[in-house]
């Protein structure tokens, strides 16, 4: 990784330069998502990410324009700050105050939590967002993942002052976060920044914090979800694929892209008339997706189903050297489009370094999309059709 830097905070960080902007992007992500809480624990890494978001300095950072917040994942917690790189010493420091250790309020608390509720709220009834997170229930019914990523109203309402400041104390430790930097910044000065604002523990224990690859349900399930209000149907299909460190994951990318080409076209040819179609390889740090999404009328959900079967079925025949180039060079496209932006990069090598092995670079991984083979894809593709899947299916329709 290019200008990888071990300062003496003992935190890991990696600058990407990017000297032709007039912007920075700062990430500091850490192993400390949703699939790290226990039982008791749920909504727990959510909760934290509010309140350590919700510092002094996001208020400097929003009068000067910067934008600053926080995301929890699955896999990881990300604080993230965009600013005109003269503005580079506050972001920092709103950074290290998400990251300390500090005396959490229950009045702080109490306040989050209602925030949290309503966003639970604000999606219960959005087809796109249910689908995406009801679909984990099939996948993994013994895990944490089966559970809203931000917990459900009840553990919402459950969490404690305690069971909160706990989890914070437990995960955010310097061997489990990362810093990504990318912009107009000068390497020496972010380095003596990171050490100004971020705490110096050499003695903390390096809990290991790494998560077993959830255990993926191998039986065939599907689930039908019934919301009055749907005006279409939504089906997911979702199937095991790879972690972020597992080079198996670039055949399982470009035989996304290829399938996705394929559906597209036949889910537009009558009687079948679909909104949207997509089919993502998803690689996480903890866990990997192969996933299909429909959206057409109610009354063609299952005609979507089957059609995904058929599609799956006989794609074989379709995995020529011809169409393996066109994807390959739609992916490598994509990703260098997306990469100009230093919020990308930031946000790439932070993913990447938490997760990653030694040897990923960006430069990498677009050589390893490149050097894949038709034989690679098949072999890929007969993984796929040995699984059953897991189908999810919302509509207005009671059957």
């Amino acid at each position: 990784m290019k200008n990888q830097v071990i300062n003496t905070t003992n935190i890991r960080s990696i600058f990407i330069p990017y000297v032709g902007t007039e912007t920075i992007a700062l990430h500091l992500r850490g192993k400390a998502g949703s699939i790290c809480e226990k039982p008791a624990e749920v909504g727990a890494a959510h909760m934290v990410e509010h309140l350590s978001a919700d510092n002094a300095y996001s208020t400097v950072l929003s009068k000067n324009g910067s934008k600053a917040y926080g995301v929890t994942s699955r896999d990881s917690v990300l604080y993230l700050v965009l600013a005109l790189k003269e503005n580079i010493e506050d972001a920092v420091a709103y950074l290290g105050e998400c990251y300390k250790a500090k005396r959490f309020s229950k009045t702080k608390i109490d306040f989050h939590r209602e925030l949290i509720k309503n966003e639970i709220k604000r999606y219960a009834g959005v087809p796109e967002k249910l689908i995406g997170r009801r679909s984990y229930e099939l996948m993994f019914p013994n895990s944490r993942l089966k559970f809203l990523n931000s917990g459900n109203l009840d553990q919402i309402e459950a969490l404690t002052l305690k069971t909160v400041s706990d989890f914070k104390a437990k995960n955010y430790i310097n061997s489990n976060f990362v810093i990504a930097a990318s912009g107009n910044i000068n390497n020496d000065v972010l380095c003596k920044l990171i050490n100004k604002y971020f705490p110096t523990m050499r003695n903390a224990p390096k809990i290991d914090s790494s998560q077993p690859f959830p255990e993926y349900d191998l039986s065939f399930k599907q689930q039908n979800i019934v919301i009055p209000s749907s005006q279409l149907s939504h089906v997911k299909f979702d199937f095991p694929a790879y972690r972020i460190s597992d080079d198996r994951k670039y055949a399982n990318l470009l035989l996304a892209r290829m399938l996705g080409n394929h559906l597209a076209v036949e889910f537009k040819n009558p009687p079948l008339s679909c909104y949207k179609t997509s089919v993502v390889s998803l690689s996480g740090g903890y866990f990997g997706l192969f996933s299909i999404y429909t959206a057409q009328s109610n009354a063609q959900a299952q005609q979507a189903i089957d059609q995904v079967h058929k599609g799956i079925s006989n794609f074989s025949k379709y995995i020529t050297p011809a169409s393996l180039e066109s994807a390959k060079k739609q992916a490598i496209a994509e990703f260098l489009f997306n990469f100009e932006k230093p919020s990308v990069r930031a946000d790439y090598y932070s993913e990447l370094l938490l997760f990653g092995t030694k040897k990923q670079t960006h430069n990498y991984e677009l050589k390893k999309i490149n050097e894949c083979s038709t034989e690679e894809l098949t072999l890929e593709l007969k993984r796929i059709q040995n699984y059953l899947p897991k189908i999810t299916v919302i509509s207005n329709i009671n059957n």
